[in-house]
């Protein structure tokens, strides 16, 4: 493997964020942190993730804000966001997307879903 592919997950729930980094660790990828939206589009910016996993409840900024953030800025534009939330309802799904999500996972998840996900968001990039 050339290099680990990076996935930025913003979550403010200490305990979601702490189990679904070690399951993707245990696949190989390296995890960025993010315990709320704010500290989410700063990551996005300065640290080149390789796709963005992101909560639309938090702290600061929500995860519509993130989506917005990273397709905004040109060296974050073309990233694959999945949205992860207990917002499952069709009004929050549609706002997802129309601000720019490219796929949307309702809590709880299963670990083995979000993992096909992510790779086939991967794939679809590009990378």
């Amino acid at each position: 493997m050339d290099k680990k592919i990076k996935i930025l997950l913003v979550e403010d729930e200490p305990n979601i964020m702490r189990l679904t980094t070690v399951m993707l660790e245990k696949e190989g990828y390296q995890v960025l942190q993010a315990p709320d939206g704010k500290v989410g589009i700063e990551l996005a910016h300065t640290q080149a993730p390789d796709i963005v996993v992101t909560d639309l409840i938090m702290p600061e900024k929500n995860g519509f804000d993130v989506c917005r953030a990273v397709r905004a800025d040109e060296r974050t534009k073309h990233l694959p966001i999945l949205i992860l939330t207990a917002m499952g309802d069709e009004f929050n799904k549609s706002a997802g997307f129309e601000a720019g999500a490219d796929d949307y996972l309702t809590k709880p998840f299963n670990i083995n879903e979000l993992k096909v996900r992510i790779k086939a968001l991967l794939r679809r990039s590009g990378t």
